[in-house]
């Protein structure tokens, strides 16, 4: 992405003569150097009227492209295979759009270009030809064509300029006056002058074959052909008269309205084009009642949830789709919808230990609040969470349910549900006895650096004359990524080498298996 917005940046540039290297222009030419006031960027909104990066990656099995010529010298593009499908990319439409594509060009080509005359004909070819390597001025480019100025030059195509040679020879023109006659291509960067057909050759013009960091302007001629592209009658004329895209893209439309809707409230779509007409819809259906029209509408609540309202612009230039995501709600979440859950199988509160709970990850708009006796409170937007339990210790005979003096309640961005106790559960008991989480203690959890695994205290002087048990750890394909027998004591973990996500952890003694869920996290 910075390569591409780098070669935007490049054209910006260029073709507004804002270029570092435009004092490099020689005295001599310094009289003609002209501002285009030309600007590019790249699209926020595709064909269909949504939302966009104006970037389009295709996977091809075409290794290197190789440019196919037709018997008058034009581009035969179906054979190339850039511009169609499956080996290429189709073209969006070229009375909006300055498609560009870049692949791997053969035959040492940097770039090619269609001129403006076979708009008509050719629509769906429209645009400029650019080698990666020769494309932007970071990442993947080699010099000495790594400033963009191939975009620049096939820009410069685009809009009807032909090379500073014309066709070569003496008698050849390019069709501009205050381009000198110059008999052919100059390559390299030169020093100045050079010269051929009785003048100084103004090889440093982008219309030229010098290498990038040679080239450093565009004359006024030159700037009056591409601007007539764009007036009226002109071959590029909808770029201006109908430049719904462009003005989109330099400010956008949005939709202002609350994140959450408790009542009937106003949503307003802020920055709509001049002459245009909005349409609302709103989904899932029935969540919202809609009520006016216009670029104002009033919402009303009818559900509980997340809802995305969509203001569809429509103009005679084609059609814009703005969204606003937000949360409805009728009145409070009853405890029902409590979805809080240990990560632990068997989650059987041991001293001094944390465990960690996930609210519903279908609902990540819900507020969950977690309350816990002896102390301990928590409040979190979404996602996992942890908590602590530091003096709470379960008695004999270890029940399969306790309380362990926890609740929560969820916030629904309108009002707080009722809280809800919840449960712990636990296996009847582990081998030597006791509470099967009382058997073995494993901490942090979440690991950031190193896991404890070790037999708990209390436990282990029951535990008998073999203490000793074995430890393997999985991902969530089931691979195990490490494994020991007879641990007599502890061990500690490395889970520095492992990344961010959910493992599991078996710990087998004698006939028993105790498994736990473990996140790695930092």
């Amino acid at each position: 992405m910075r390569q591409i917005q780098s070669q935007i940046d490049v054209l910006n540039e260029d073709f507004r003569r804002l270029n570092a290297d435009a004092s490099n222009t020689p005295t001599a030419f310094e009289g003609v150097a002209a501002d285009p006031e030309i600007e590019f960027l790249l699209a926020c909104v595709d064909p269909n009227g949504n939302a966009t990066d104006g970037i389009v990656r295709v996977q091809t099995t075409e290794g290197i492209f190789t440019r196919v010529e037709n018997p008058d010298g034009t581009t035969d593009e179906e054979a190339t295979g850039i511009k169609f499908a499956p080996t290429g990319s189709p073209a969006w439409p070229a009375d909006r759009y300055l498609n560009i594509w870049v692949c791997n060009l053969g035959n040492n080509l940097l770039g090619y270009a269609q001129f403006p005359d076979m708009m008509v004909t050719q629509p769906e070819t429209d645009g400029v030809v650019v080698h990666t390597t020769a494309f932007g001025r970071i990442g993947n480019v080699s010099a000495p064509f790594d400033q963009g100025r191939t975009a620049t030059h096939e820009v410069g195509h685009w809009l009807n300029l032909w090379h500073v040679w014309g066709e070569g020879g003496r008698e050849s023109d390019d069709f501009v006056d205050d381009t000198p006659n110059q008999f052919g291509p100059t390559f390299d960067c030169p020093s100045f002058p050079q010269t051929s057909c009785s003048s100084n050759d103004m090889f440093m013009n982008y219309m030229d074959y010098t290498d990038d960091g040679c080239m450093n302007i565009f004359t006024q001629g030159q700037t009056d052909r591409m601007r007539a592209m764009f007036a009226l009658g002109g071959i590029r004329e909808s770029f201006v008269t109908c430049d719904l895209i462009a003005n989109v893209c330099q400010t956008p439309p949005t939709i202002s309205g609350p994140d959450y809707l408790c009542s009937t409230n106003t949503f307003t779509l802020q920055n709509a084009p001049d002459g245009s007409t909005v349409s609302w819809s709103a989904s899932p259906a029935g969540m919202v009642g809609i009520s006016g029209s216009g670029n104002s509408v009033n919402l009303t609540p009818q559900g509980n949830g997340q809802v995305t309202l969509t203001a569809t612009i429509t103009t005679e230039c084609g059609d814009v789709e703005v969204q606003k995501a937000f949360v409805t709600a009728t009145g409070p979440i009853p405890t029902s919808a409590i979805s809080l859950e240990p990560f632990e199988s068997s989650p059987y509160v041991c001293p001094d230990q944390t465990f960690g709970f996930h609210p519903d990850p279908n609902e990540p708009w819900y507020q969950y609040e977690v309350q816990v006796v002896n102390g301990h409170y928590t409040k979190v937007s979404h996602g996992y969470f942890w908590i602590h339990f530091n003096n709470y210790i379960p008695s004999p005979p270890y029940p399969p349910v306790y309380d362990a003096g926890v609740s929560a309640r969820i916030h629904n961005g309108c009002s707080w549900s009722d809280w809800k106790p919840v449960s712990m559960y636990t296996e009847p008991s582990c081998p030597g006895g006791g509470g099967c989480e009382l058997c073995f203690l494993t901490f942090p959890n979440p690991a950031d650096e190193e896991l404890q695994v070790q037999w708990n205290p209390q436990v282990k002087r029951t535990a008998g004359d073999d203490p000793g048990f074995d430890v393997q750890f999985y991902d969530q394909r089931g691979k195990i990524l490490f494994s020991q027998s007879g641990i007599s004591e502890k061990i500690s973990l490395d889970t520095r080498k492992f990344k961010n996500g959910f493992y599991y952890l078996h710990i087998r003694y004698k006939e028993g298996l105790i498994r736990r869920q473990i996140r790695v996290e930092r």
